[in-house]
């Protein structure tokens, strides 16, 4: 889809709706117009055209967050923060028709994330720095500070909801001194006792997630870690029911299948000796790499859990400046990078046992600017795809690399398929604003925007800016490079004979 020029500003936005399809919204703005336009458009499967709806909203709310309810609504959250005033869309995907909710804000709050259970709406945000969270009332349209989620010591607040549980989850963290809390406020019966998380001896919890069971019962998921040190040590689950934790498990990376054999047998030998070493002392071995917990997957047939952390290391880069100095100061600066290297994967039960785990690599690693989870998981039976994208430049084509497994076994190694246009005339000047995510089964999504030109088009213009959504399916067919190997040798082998043949058909 061509964007257009002659408007101040264009977004687009897409909305992966499993095996319902996919949403596609796109914002406009005129510079003579006092509202904005939307344009939302849903398509199936194939790709094809649902239904096609335009909306108009005022110019100053902004769009901040979608929240789709995985089964029949999404929910966009636009604020104007100066005004104290937020609205939120309510889309019905099944004809299109939409439902728009006005609020008014008690404090002059930044809102950043939206999740809706029944009739209610519940917002994290921040206010004066400090984190706040809020639940909104759509039938009678008020707004108040969930009380407990208030406060200047935690730093960091995530908000989770379902469909099916009239309830909303609030996860509290302090990232200096890895203190968590959970906090449950039901539509029903209102704030729950919220608990602080407690894990033995020296364990501290790194990063967690929470996944609702029932009204009054969670699993929290997360990485530990020994003393608040950056360095996670193992997975932690815990079951918290009506403020009381129950049924903590540590499972530690060393005890992993898989967790090691990346590394040569001498490095594995020598980390094996250290640990035994430790454990005669009376101390634990301590792993010195960072990992990344990744966002819950949920099986396709819901029963069981996937928990990814992927391990990285921080670089330095030094980039030339461009900006005049002075003579004294140095004309380079610093950029950190972030590179991925390996994922370990485990499948986790609703009581929070550990079924199976696996450990892959990353291969080639991926180097990003940004810290965010890359690898994206889709399924293909009881299989599990292992997907992440890799681009090696602005200007060059992404490439998709996916590895499957089957628990704790790699029954296909990385295979790349490039992402090629449709149209095989236009080539990619840039590309930086682009999402990778999972649609549904063994199919991904790559959208956002490129600057294309083509090739063989001549004057000046040829240049174009599209936004694009690309649909990629696994192909478990494709060979990987050590089969691609195999079959060269094979022909090699084959050429071989037949001269030896041919020769000795001359001689004779």
């Amino acid at each position: 889809m061509p964007v257009t020029q002659k408007r101040i500003s264009e977004d687009f936005m897409v909305t992966s709706l499993k095996q319902k399809g996919v949403l596609f919204l796109a914002i406009r703005e005129k510079w003579n117009d006092k509202q904005m336009s939307w344009e939302l458009i849903r398509m199936d499967t194939t790709m094809r055209q649902v239904w096609k709806k335009g909306e108009k909203f005022d110019k100053f709310f902004s769009p901040i967050h979608a929240y789709y309810d995985q089964y029949k609504f999404v929910y966009f959250l636009m604020t104007r923060e100066e005004k104290k005033q937020f609205k939120i869309v309510k889309l019905n995907i099944k004809n299109g028709t939409t439902e728009v909710f006005d609020g008014t804000l008690p404090l002059k709050v930044e809102l950043k994330k939206v999740r809706v259970a029944g009739n209610y709406a519940f917002f994290t945000g921040t206010f004066n720095s400090d984190i706040a969270a809020l639940r909104f009332n759509m039938l009678d349209g008020t707004t108040k500070i969930v009380p407990a989620t208030y406060s200047k010591t935690y730093n960091s607040l995530d908000v989770y909801s379902h469909p099916t549980i009239n309830s909303g989850f609030y996860l509290m963290r302090n990232t200096r001194n890895c203190n968590t809390q959970v906090h449950t406020i039901s539509n029903i019966v209102g704030l729950q006792p919220g608990k602080t998380v407690e894990l033995p001896r020296r364990y501290t919890l790194h990063s967690a997630h929470v996944y609702p069971l029932s009204a009054t019962k969670s699993l929290l998921l997360g990485t530990y870690s020994i003393k608040c040190q950056p360095y996670p040590q193992g997975l932690a689950t815990m079951l918290i029911k009506s403020g009381r934790q129950s049924r903590l498990r540590l499972h530690k990376f060393l005890d992993f299948r898989n967790f090691l054999n990346f590394y040569s047998e001498k490095k594995i030998k020598r980390i094996r000796r250290r640990a035994l070493k430790k454990e005669a002392q009376g101390k634990e071995y301590t792993l010195r790499s960072k990992m990344l917990l990744g966002n819950i997957v949920e099986f396709e047939n819901k029963d069981n859990l996937l928990v990814i952390a992927e391990r990285y290391w921080y670089h330095n880069r030094v980039v030339s400046s461009s900006i005049r100095r002075p003579s004294a100061l140095p004309r380079v600066i610093t950029q950190g990078q972030f590179q991925f290297t390996s994922a370990s994967i485990s499948a986790i039960n609703h009581n929070g046992k550990r079924l199976w785990d696996n450990t892959i690599k990353i291969k080639p690693s991926i180097t990003t600017l940004n810290l965010k989870p890359q690898i994206r998981v889709g399924f293909k039976g009881d299989s599990v795809i292992l997907a992440y994208m890799r681009q090696y430049r602005e200007s060059s084509v992404p490439v998709l690399w996916s590895k499957l497994i089957h628990k704790n076994k790699t029954i296909k190694k990385e295979t790349e398929d490039e992402v090629v246009n449709p149209n095989p005339d236009d080539r990619i000047y840039s590309a930086t604003n682009q999402h990778f995510i999972h649609w549904y089964g063994d199919v991904f999504l790559l959208w956002g925007k490129q600057v294309v030109f083509d090739r063989k088009a001549a004057g000046i213009g040829i240049r174009k800016e599209v936004a694009f959504i690309n649909k990629l399916r696994y192909n478990h067919k494709k060979l990987t490079k050590k089969d691609l190997k195999k079959l060269k040798k094979q022909k090699r082998k084959k050429k071989g004979k037949t001269k030896s043949e041919s020769s000795l058909n001359k001689r004779e």
